[in-house]
């Protein structure tokens, strides 16, 4: 079936989403609720999705549930040199008008912990580079040895689990610790879009013509999922990195 009746019923299905507690959805045509809900508040936990914000995120779903979503995870992911701090270069009008509304000068902290899994802080200011933080934590983990690039992502606070996959990623070539230079991030059905990087200024110089490429190779050129640059400058006002006593798999090893 189904996907004419997934295409039909979505509107229902996120209805009940927004008045029952107990529903759970299930199947392709539902998946919004399952890979969407993380993100659609990760940089304000303080306030749920507006109207506005679920209607034009439901809307993006009718309009390109039908559409084909095929692209591949990088085959080799080492945690280590994923870890530490990035700095969002780009991300998409569908991240831009739900979780990241009005938000500049967004950052994403990795660190190792103890379980295992890598934890998570997402933070950004809101409409200018010095004006409220707006922050969230939680963790990713992968759940397929085989499919590396794929991870599942869990934000505190947020009842559904959203999807975390890596696409592209640069050389491992930052700092003495040899971290990767960028990373390319989407989701299970490519409407979300995050690209980050380690250095601001080495990105715009070195790597913004070759990633822009792979995104426009690679379907990245739709109304809701065509690259937005985030503003990245030196008024931003960061917070302090927060390194974790597990950064490293040595130091995680350690503590076991």
């Amino acid at each position: 079936m189904e996907r004419e009746a997934g295409r039909t019923t979505i509107a229902l299905h996120v209805t009940i989403f927004r008045n029952s507690d107990s529903y759970k959805p299930r199947g392709y045509e539902s998946f919004f609720l399952y890979t969407h809900a993380a993100e659609l508040v990760a940089l304000s936990p303080r306030r749920c999705p507006s109207e506005d914000n679920m209607k034009y995120t439901v809307f993006l779903m009718a309009a390109f549930l039908s559409c084909a979503f095929g692209i591949d995870t990088v085959p080799s992911l080492n945690v280590t040199k994923y870890l530490g701090r990035w700095y969002q270069m780009y991300a998409d009008p569908a991240v831009m008008e739900t979780s990241e509304r009005n938000a500049v000068c967004v950052t994403a902290d990795y660190s190792l912990r103890k379980d295992g899994k890598i934890g998570v802080l997402n933070r950004g200011r809101l409409y200018t580079p010095t004006g409220e933080e707006s922050s969230i934590t939680g963790y990713a983990y992968m759940t397929d040895p085989k499919e590396p690039g794929k991870l599942t992502l869990h934000l505190d606070g947020v009842p559904f689990l959203g999807s975390y996959w890596v696409v592209k990623l640069g050389p491992p070539t930052f700092g003495v610790e040899g971290l990767y230079q960028y990373s390319v991030v989407t989701d299970s059905t490519q409407i979300m879009l995050f690209v980050l990087t380690r250095d601001v200024e080495t990105f715009r110089n070195q790597y913004d013509e070759e990633v822009k490429s792979f995104l426009a190779e690679n379907g990245f050129t739709h109304l809701y999922n065509k690259p937005v640059a985030t503003l990245q400058d030196k008024k931003c006002l960061y917070g302090a990195k927060r390194p974790s006593p597990y950064q490293t798999m040595k130091e995680f090893l350690r503590y076991e």
